[in-house]
This record gives C-alpha cells, sequence and structure tokens, in this order.
C-alpha cells in the first residue's frame, strides 16, 4: 500500500502548494490559548466575519 508521500499525484500537489506559499499570506495574527500554550490564528486583512472562511490545520505526528 502506498503512503500519501509515495504517491506522484500527492507530491505534485504539495509542490504545487509549497510554490503557492508566498502568495498565500496572512496579515492579521490572533493568539488563542488552546489549553496547551498559546496557538497562533492567521488571517487576511480582508476577512469578514459575516463570510465564511477554510480552515486549514497542519498536523504532524
Amino acid at each position: 500500500m502506498k503512503t500519501l508521500f509515495q504517491s506522484p499525484l500527492a507530491a505534485r500537489l504539495l509542490l504545487s502548494l509549497m510554490a503557492l506559499s508566498p502568495l498565500a499570506t496572512a496579515d492579521q495574527v490572533l493568539q488563542v490559548n488552546a489549553g496547551r500554550g498559546l496557538v497562533n490564528v492567521y488571517f487576511p486583512d480582508s476577512y469578514d466575519p459575516a463570510e465564511p472562511l477554510p480552515l486549514l490545520v497542519g498536523l504532524h505526528g
């Protein structure tokens, strides 16, 4: 069974996202105490609380 990082398609997708990451910037940072220390929440200056935004979560393990 292939893992995510052994798949050529997943590798290309990951490289594409990494290439675009400098274009996706966050202009505002909010620090939230999540019970295990402060967590930074980044969102753009164009953030409007009335408009939903996608939530991107980076997990490691």
